[in-house]
């Protein structure tokens, strides 16, 4: 038994073993102490040695063994650590190394992940001299398997550590006692030691090792190339601000100095390769092919070859990594067994290397790539904001197609036709790309195109910008012949002549009829992206810079003539696509008129954030008087203006000068004015029920309904405080229950209800019962206060309010089954109430009804309301919905 390390004989009546089970029932640090020192305080007092005392009685408890027995709960051993961290802090007590060696031993081991071991230096030891299959052998079969991860560590034995001072640490690092210490604690304590700054001697293989793992298996150095808390897997915590960048695929300079601190660069390596040739079991190696060049920097050429095969999956890693005669070995190679495909995977990047090499091109290598039956010139490109680049494979984007174009440009002329030609399918082929252009070609391409069910790939357009105005007459007479209803066909020849006019420097007036703003979105609409504005990405990225740059080339009359067509028989939609050519117009005052015409036309029906593209440069480039100019004329003809649309054109002064009196501004239709539109429309038959849609307001009004603020009669007595961190909650809304009567049953007694939340962004209410929030109950009584002039927590926002607008709808709206009949399409009362029941969902606030659920129903009581971010300023995750009962709230989001 280890004596007490400060004797007294006063001490000797306290009954250590009772003392210590106490102890054992104290999981806070607080009560560990008072109850130390209530033991000793009678026996000691007066004395001003009752501290330190009660800390080194604590020391002899864990000593002996007293609080180490197995059923001393975790979070116990962690809060009584904690308590002689604090001791040592405070200069109470003061521990030599052998203390804390001794103080190990009485640490259980923690949570190791699976498969963790000690390594030694023979497990990883000239690992560059070893094949893969070898490694693979040892991985399969067994007892030399390596399998690590960074365990965890006792955070509280970080301060005793460090405490023991430079000679204090050598004389632990030293102990032999320290050497039999497992892995887990000698490299936590390395990892602690670094943490402090202090330099350590050893950087053992197991900890290079880990930290190797750590950097793939944690995604580190794969997120966008940058090396992302990389520090982690040495120091066992995160560490937000630290940031190792990779360059050109190799690590920077800063990850090295940070390893060269602690480790040896070759060692770092060699754990790189080690990990890269046998990644641990679940982990699949490294994320990204260009995380191994480092290993690849110190690989044998037999590793190299093996470290290609099980990670290069493309063409641009070949030829990145991988040297020309590397490829044209690989690629002529035998396979070395039934799994390996490198090297029918390096046929083309062989071919490609070696024609950018200068190295003839190896025939049976050709002739292997030209007769594989999957190749084709397709894919989906991007047209480049650079008009230089338009025609060629970096202007398009076209990733898996470039290196294909490269190799046929690098082929005889006639062997690269003859191969294209037996090939043109109308999928998106394209030989033109490639530039080859003839007679042939083109009536292959045409002949193609025009047994095409619908538009996909348009790679015609992109080879005819390279060939440029050669391509203007064949392709117009075969533009001229298409009948109407080759829709797809006619879309892809009209866009390659708009491609090539781009390129052109002049053409007969007759062409000026492929310049044209509609006939691009429709045939575009993406199903999966849904929404009409998604349509207009294809027009925006691959139309509008061809022909913009082509109409420009356009002597005055033409480009007038074309624009005004553009504007001419606008009909309401909401992106009708003479918007498109509005940024053009703009420099034509003489379509002023027209244009505003166009927009009276159809104001009420844009969908302004998509028409802002094309609005808003209308707007910024033309001079405000011309803009005052046709906001007057668009006041003087029928009907009422859209506000949201026409205030944009000049300032609010200005706006109100010209449009008071005129009785002639409305404004946007927000989530109520929908629901109020739906109610309209129809006869609704069967039960009805009364909701309340809450509509927001700047201010508030004779009523208690206030959003934010400082809420009316809640007292710094009264005022809901969050118990997990003992801090005052922030109000997010008081509902008045003379505006909503119909939760008076609900509420009995009770004027109005206050909702709080721990913290408006950083709460965690999203489950029922959550002590995130608080609804407190108010009486009038309570109301005759007056808000707080100094609230116990910081206001949410400004005070709003809000107003209530009662609405009737059928009680089958709620209706579990609604959504299994919405599925027959010939249920036409399905089909209304499915309508109804979105514009109820879509409503910012309502109150009374039933939770219309995001997710799994969760019943909580009876329902109050359901509301989302756009009505309180509350943090309700991915498009989330906060639903509030008469005992609770929570949200549920995507």
């Amino acid at each position: 038994m280890i004596s007490f390390v400060s004797p007294d004989a006063r001490l000797t009546a306290i009954d250590r073993k009772r003392l210590a089970a106490r102890l054992a029932g104290e999981e806070s640090e607080y009560a560990q102490q008072r109850l130390l020192e209530e033991a000793i305080e009678p026996l000691l007092a007066d004395d001003a040695d009752a501290r330190p005392v009660a800390y080194a009685l604590l020391w002899e408890l864990w000593a002996n063994r007293w609080l180490a027995y197995e059923t001393l709960a975790p979070a116990i051993q962690q809060s009584l650590l904690a308590t002689l961290a604090e001791g040592v802090e405070a200069g109470h007590l003061k521990f030599a190394a052998r203390d804390v060696l001794h103080l190990f031993s009485f640490v259980d081991e923690p949570e190791l992940p699976a498969g963790y071991r000690e390594l030694a230096d023979e497990d990883y030891r000239g690992l560059a001299d070893r094949p893969l299959k070898e490694q693979v052998g040892d991985d399969e079969g067994g007892t030399s398997a390596i399998v690590t991860a960074f365990p965890g560590w006792p955070k509280h034995l970080d301060g005793i550590l460090v405490r023991l001072g430079a000679e204090g640490l050598a004389a632990l690092t030293g102990e032999p006692a320290f050497a039999a210490l497992p892995a887990w604690q000698r490299d936590g304590v390395q990892a602690v030691l670094r943490r402090y700054g202090v330099r350590t001697a050893e950087f053992s293989c197991n900890m290079a090792a880990r930290l190797a793992f750590e950097f793939f298996h944690r995604g580190f150095g794969v997120d966008g190339g940058t090396g992302r808390d990389v520090e982690m897997a040495v120091d066992g915590e995160w560490r937000d601000d630290v940031h190792l960048p990779l360059r050109d695929g190799r690590f920077g300079p800063e990850l090295f100095r940070y390893v060269e601190l602690f480790a040896d660069r070759d060692a770092w390596t060699r754990s790189l390769l080690w990990f890269a040739l046998c990644p641990p079991e679940g982990s699949g190696g490294p994320g990204q092919f260009c995380d191994l060049v480092p290993a690849l920097d110190i690989a044998s050429p037999a590793q190299r070859r093996a470290l290609m095969g099980r990670y290069a999956d493309s063409a641009d890693e070949l030829l990145r990594f991988a040297t020309v005669d590397e490829l044209l070995a690989w690629a002529t190679g035998a396979a070395e067994d039934d799994d390996d495909t490198l090297p029918e995977r390096c046929t083309l990047p062989a071919l490609v290397a070696a024609g950018r090499h200068g190295r003839p091109l190896p025939e049976p290598l050709v002739a292997q790539v030209l007769k594989r039956k999957g190749w084709s010139l397709d894919g989906y490109g991007r047209l480049s904001r650079d008009p230089a680049t338009w025609g060629t494979p970096e202007g398009q984007g076209l990733r898996r197609t470039r290196h294909y174009i490269e190799l046929l440009r690098q082929l005889p002329r006639d062997l690269a036709k003859r191969a294209l030609l037996e090939r043109i399918q109308g999928t998106g082929d394209s030989a033109l790309i490639a530039g080859l252009f003839d007679e042939e070609v083109l009536q292959a391409m045409v002949t193609a195109l025009r047994a095409k069910k619908k538009p996909d790939a348009l790679l015609l357009p992109y080879g005819v910008a390279l060939v440029g105005e050669a391509a203007l007459g064949p392709l117009y007479a075969a533009w001229a012949t298409l009948s109407p209803k080759e829709t797809a066909a006619e879309l892809e020849i009209r866009m390659a002549l708009v491609y090539a006019l781009a390129r052109a420097t002049e053409w007969p007036e007759k062409f000026d009829v492929v310049l044209r703003f509609h006939g691009w979105g429709d045939q575009w609409r993406d199903p999966i992206l849904g929404g009409y504005g998604h349509a207009d990405v294809f027009f925006q990225h691959e139309v509008r810079p061809a022909l913009q740059a082509a109409i420009d080339r356009l002597p005055a009359a033409r480009r007038e003539a074309v624009l005004a067509r553009a504007l001419d028989g606008a009909a309401p939609a909401k992106l009708p696509a003479f918007v498109r050519a509005l940024p053009l117009v703009a420099s034509t005052p003489v379509l002023h008129e027209q244009a505003v015409r166009s927009l009276v036309a159809c104001e009420h029906k844009l969908d302004l954030d998509d028409c802002r593209n094309y609005i808003d440069p209308f707007i910024a480039r033309t001079e405000v008087a011309e803009r005052e100019a046709m906001l007057v004329l668009a006041f003087s003809l029928p009907g009422k203006r859209n506000q949201e649309l026409w205030s944009q054109f000049v300032d609010e002064d200005r706006y109100d000068a010209l449009s008071r009196g005129r009785g002639a501004v409305s404004t946007k239709k927000d989530d109520v004015d929908e629901l109020l539109e739906v109610i309209a429309e129809k006869r609704w038959r069967g039960k009805m029920t009364s909701l309340a849609a809450l509509r927001a307001t700047e201010q508030t009004d004779g009523t208690y309904n206030q959003r934010h603020g400082v809420p009316r009669g809640v007292d710094e007595t009264t005022w809901p405080i969050f118990a997990a961190k003992g801090e005052p909650m922030q109000h997010l809304l008081t509902i008045d229950l003379e505006a909503l009567p119909g939760l008076k049953p609900i509420f009995p007694r009770t004027r109005a209800v206050a909702l709080f939340v721990s913290d408006a962004v950083h709460h965690q209410a999203w489950a029922p019962g959550t002590d995130h929030v608080a609804i407190v109950r108010l009486t009038e009584k309570d109301l005759q206060r007056r808000p707080l002039a100094q609230p116990p927590a910081r206001p949410v926002a400004e005070a709003q309010g809000f107003e209530v607008v009662p609405v009737k709808v059928p009680a089958a709206t709620f209706d579990d089954d609604l959504i299994e009949r919405l599925d027959d399409e010939e249920d036409e009362e399905a089909q209304d109430l499915g309508e109804l029941r979105k514009a109820v969902y879509a409503l910012h606030a309502r109150a009374l009804g039933e939770p219309l659920w995001l997710q799994s129903p969760e019943p909580a009581g009876r329902f109050v309301l359901q509301l989302d971010e756009a009505f309180l300023r509350m943090n309700l995750g991915d498009a989330g919905v906060l639903f509030v009962f008469e005992d609770t709230a929570f949200f549920q989001c995507h």
